[in-house]
């Protein structure tokens, strides 16, 4: 990457950074575009970034996260900043769509896509992108087994838009759900199970395999029941240690029964459970953000409630796939705060 711009990244809080999509599986915040190009490469072949404009601050928290099963990934991506990315996409097929900004994407060889995504990923491809200061992507990558499948699903993402059979609307109504059900409650475990059954039902939409595969019941929740969406932002933006459910329910204009029913009909857990999750993410970026480790792990548990270690450790691990001592010990001190996939 060649840079002569002076970065200065926006700050990142703990509170902010519980608004972007999987952050519970950063593999990168707050670093520079050097530290940013060297672990996307890592999992995207080769990539090369430069920025496309000088800045003072970036306008989004600069972060990668991905989370990762057999044969299937889901990543989120921000730069912050006006930029410009090249790179060869290897072995998956994938889609990526923005979810805010603009992103212009040419690829060689080319496929049918939107204007502004999705964008089908061919293995194999050349990829030249273009990313607005405001824009962040979702990236959802697979492998397909057999020639005759791989062979079958290049053509299906040639032609695109031009298949007049609603692809491009199925591919963003399936990026949308991925959004919103591998929200921040559901265990590491659950998040895996969803992409593979993402996978699997996606690449039936494609007529890739055989008919007949019952859509998984958390796709068809829509997920987006107004109640329940303010409800888990006020718990998002709430981060002393007490779980305030007559609050939750003032704020929402809920009963306690009916707060409940909703969370489990359109997010599979209870409105405590979101609550505890989000206490679990918040130690977690603040020992992510704690780069010189001036605090103990103990510490930043307390401070968000979690007196009992061992009884905190085994929740931990349930959400994140490992104990919090291993995300700590993935720090390095400096500028840019790296954090190496597992």
């Amino acid at each position: 990457m060649h840079n002569s711009v002076r970065e200065r990244a926006a700050p990142l809080s703990v509170e902010s950074l519980l608004e972007i999509p999987l952050v519970g599986h950063a593999l990168q915040l707050g670093q520079n575009l050097s530290h940013m190009e060297g672990t996307l490469a890592s999992h995207f072949g080769d990539v090369s970034l430069d920025p496309l404009a000088a800045f003072e601050r970036a306008t989004l928290p600069r972060c990668f996260n991905l989370i990762r099963s057999e044969g299937v990934e889901l990543g989120y991506l921000a730069f912050g900043q006006p930029v410009r990315a090249e790179c060869w996409n290897t072995e998956s097929f994938g889609v990526l769509m923005p979810l805010s900004g603009r992103v212009q994407m040419k690829q060689y060889p080319q496929t049918g896509q939107g204007l502004n995504g999705p964008y089908f990923l061919l293995p194999g491809s050349d990829l030249r992108l273009q990313f607005t200061e405001d824009c962040s992507v979702l990236v959802f990558r697979f492998s397909v087994p057999g020639a005759n499948a791989r062979a079958a699903l290049e053509r299906v993402f040639r032609e695109g838009v031009a298949r007049g059979d609603g692809l491009l609307e199925h591919a963003e109504h399936l990026m949308c759900a991925l959004v919103r059900h591998t929200h921040h409650a559901l265990s590491v475990e659950e998040k895996k199970k969803r992409l593979e059954e993402a996978k699997e039902h996606f690449l039936r939409s494609c007529g890739i395999k055989a008919n007949g595969m019952i859509t998984p019941s958390w796709l068809e929740r829509d997920a987006s029941d107004v109640r329940v969406l303010k409800a888990a932002q006020y718990l998002r933006a709430t981060s002393q240690g007490r779980f305030d459910l007559p609050g939750l329910c003032e704020e929402t204009c809920m009963s306690r029964r009916g707060l409940y029913y909703a969370f489990r009909r359109n997010l599979n857990c209870t409105p405590y459970g979101y609550f505890k999750a989000c206490q679990l993410l918040r130690v977690r970026l603040a020992l992510m953000l704690d780069s010189k480790r001036s605090r103990s792990i103990s510490w930043h548990a307390a401070a968000y409630g979690f007196r009992h270690m061992s009884r905190f450790s085994a929740q931990y691990r349930q959400l994140f796939g490992e104990r919090p001592r291993e995300t700590g010990a993935r720090h390095t001190k400096g500028r840019g705060r790296v954090i190496n996939a597992r």
